[in-house]
């Protein structure tokens, strides 16, 4: 398979996070070819009519069939997802990384909070002591 970048031309960015809900929507599973032995020949992937159907066109044209899938357009449709998912994926670990850090600072202003009511329960149960204050509505 050529992949030489200087024989190539018309690239196109991909939408990645597009590529993986095509990708979801597709049907995919083991299956056999027809007349092959169902306990000895068993595949996994998808139909070549759902890949066609989800990645056969672009703005400039037609890619692939719908009887077969291409082994360059399979692969680079795999890897399109693969780099999605390492996007979404780290967008997650900064997303989870800021939570973590407000978290830490909810509990410690939470901490803080217990003390300073601590401190006024005791301030409170002394002036009460004292006969200073004689009741006081909960």
């Amino acid at each position: 398979m050529i992949s030489d970048s200087t024989r190539k031309e018309n690239f196109r960015t991909t939408n990645g996070t597009l590529f993986l809900e095509k990708i979801s929507r597709m049907r995919l599973g083991s299956w056999n070819y027809k007349g092959q032995d169902v306990k000895q020949y068993r595949h996994y992937g998808p139909m070549a009519q759902d890949f066609f159907a989800a990645f056969g066109h672009d703005e400039l044209g037609t890619i692939g069939e719908d009887k077969s899938i291409n082994q360059a357009d399979f692969d680079g449709v795999n890897l399109i997802a693969i780099q999605a998912l390492i996007k979404e994926v780290e967008a997650l670990k900064a997303e989870n990384k800021s939570l973590k850090l407000a978290e830490a600072s909810m509990k410690a202003e939470t901490q803080s909070l217990k003390v300073k009511m601590e401190q006024f329960e005791k301030q409170l149960s002394t002036l009460m002591g004292s006969g200073n204050i004689s009741t006081v509505s909960r």
